[in-house]
């Protein structure tokens, strides 16, 4: 699957590219050149509406009732089956976007947040040692001590005391996660983008269900 039509809008025409979920869970792949809009696709796999952004933008970006509902089927939900890691992203309500570069190249990112949890070797001393620590992550200070059941179980609790909060979650136990990468065509960046969502999202934070093999991305 190549999208020529899309690094195209990005490189001759400094057109951005935003995916979002829609309300109802379709994958939104938009186009768009100084707020106007020039491509536009959706379809419960990711790939699919990339493929329709790409084929509605050679054709002069369409009106939508001229293509959905006529050219391809509308849907009104989402697939509960995710075909790669960049889907599972999107679905899950973070957003995808790429531009051009400042080398004329094909510029992603995207981000995320991921909970902050205790280290091993902390959590380790409060339950031997039953004591009270102070510990640091990522410039925020928590204080984590035991805490005793009436079963005689001992466990511990975790309080965030001081330090910047997540931007994305506006949540103090939570930590930003950021990529960027830079290829020459759209095709490129998906490709290395969906690796790198695969071994720093989807394997840590999502089910250990393995993904199918994609069509589009070949492993």
């Amino acid at each position: 699957m190549k999208f020529n039509g899309l690094t195209r809008s990005i490189i001759e025409t400094n057109c951005k590219i935003h995916t979002f979920s829609s309300g109802g869970g379709l994958r939104v792949v938009g186009v768009s050149k100084a707020d106007e809009n020039a491509g536009y696709g959706e379809h419960p796999s990711l790939m699919e509406a990339f493929r329709h952004a790409d084929e509605d933008y050679l054709a002069g970006g369409r009106p939508y009732k001229k293509v959905y509902g006529k050219l391809y089927d509308q849907y009104y939900t989402d697939s509960f089956m995710s075909d790669c890691a960049m889907d599972q992203f999107v679905k899950s309500g973070y957003n995808i976007d790429l531009k051009k570069s400042v080398d004329e190249k094909v510029f992603l990112t995207a981000h995320w947040t991921e909970r902050i949890d205790i280290p091993k070797n902390i959590k380790n001393k409060i339950l031997v040692n039953y004591e009270t620590i102070f510990w640091n992550s990522d410039g925020r200070i928590f204080e984590s001590k035991p805490e005793f059941f009436p079963s005689g179980d001992i466990g511990f609790s975790t309080k965030y005391i001081l330090g910047p909060k997540s931007k994305l979650g506006n949540n103090e136990y939570q930590r930003d996660v950021k990529i960027g990468i830079i290829a020459d065509t759209v095709d490129e960046t998906l490709k290395l983008a969906e690796k790198e969502l695969r071994s720093k999202y989807y394997d840590k934070l999502c089910s250990k269900a393995a993904l199918p093999v994609s069509e589009f991305f070949g492993f």
